[in-house]
């Protein structure tokens, strides 16, 4: 460390201050983890290392959150859902989003953990990414279950199935296409229209959803209301 010092190497002390905080941590030595992370973000601050601020963020809060540590994982987890909005990363953000989501949930906090998976949901669901719409669906029935909401439970588990389930069907064409195992033209043309319509059910169970936030989801909100740190959040916005 002292080497990269002399050095002015500063960015690869950092990257070896974030690995021996990943080291630690795997040793189940929480505490020397988060103590060489914090040091990496630092590093990475005044470096003006946005994405690599986030990464490591991201691994303090996991270390708090499995500690129970829940105000110290928001802490880290707000810090770094401001970085993924320097960032532009709406991805990156939508799944901090979630992140903090699960850790209200966790302290049976039901109201910001609405509110937050509301915002994540919107995110994914603005991205496209039905598969992590219909996680965080999952997650919103969960919080409806636990406060014993079971009708509202019900409605976001079955929403969150159909959801997932044209992306199977999808998937599999696809797969099946690019294999060029569909050396039948009819195969070919049969695999297209499934996927066509499996796309518009997609499309129908959208704008189900859609009216499902304006009658349930809302009240959760003010008038108005706005829309991290997974490492592969920060890797997207690299």
């Amino acid at each position: 460390m002292n080497l990269f010092r002399e050095m002015g190497a500063r960015q690869q002390m950092a990257t070896a201050l974030a690995s021996l905080g990943l080291l630690y941590a795997a040793m189940d030595d929480p505490d020397r983890a988060v103590e060489y992370d914090t040091q990496a973000v630092k590093e990475y601050q005044e470096l003006g290392c946005l994405a690599e601020q986030a990464t490591v963020s991201e691994n303090i809060a996991t270390i708090y959150e499995s500690r129970r540590e829940f105000d110290h994982a928001l802490e880290c987890m707000r810090r770094g859902l401001v970085l993924m909005r320097e960032l532009g990363n709406k991805t990156g953000e939508a799944r901090w989003h979630a992140e903090i989501g699960q850790i209200y949930l966790q302290r049976r906090e039901f109201q910001p953990a609405h509110t937050a998976l509301q915002t994540a949901q919107a995110l994914f669901r603005a991205s496209g990414s039905a598969s992590s719409e219909a996680e965080v669906l999952n997650n919103m029935a969960l919080a409806y279950h636990h406060e014993g909401d079971m009708a509202q439970a019900k409605l976001l588990y079955a929403e969150a199935m159909d959801l997932a389930r044209p992306l199977a069907g999808i998937r599999a064409a696809v797969e099946t296409l690019r294999d060029g195992t569909d050396t039948d033209p009819e195969m070919r043309d049969a695999l297209l229209a499934g996927v066509e319509e499996e796309t518009r059910r997609l499309e129908r169970l959208i704008g189900t959803l859609q009216g499902l936030h304006k009658r349930t989801i809302r009240p959760f909100f003010g008038p108005s209301s706005t829309c991290f740190a997974h490492s592969e959040s920060a890797q997207d916005a690299g």
